[in-house]
């Protein structure tokens, strides 16, 4: 859905990859099969009340 909703040059493959690493760093979360939505954190850091520097980063090898 994103690939065609916001015309990303991606492949589905690799916009699942970034969901589950974005999941991992509690950014975004799974509600329901492939579908995610913004924790409290994902807000906070888009609305730039949070340094993503000072989180905790994403553990690739656990979601790849």
């Amino acid at each position: 859905m994103l690939e065609h909703e916001l015309s990303m040059d991606a492949s589905e493959e690799r916009i699942r990859e970034r969901c589950q690493l974005l999941a991992d760093a509690d950014l975004i979360e799974p509600i329901h099969s492939e579908m995610y939505e913004l924790t409290t954190w994902g807000r906070l850091y888009l609305e730039g009340e949070v340094d993503a520097r000072n989180q905790p980063r994403p553990r690739p090898g656990r979601v790849l």
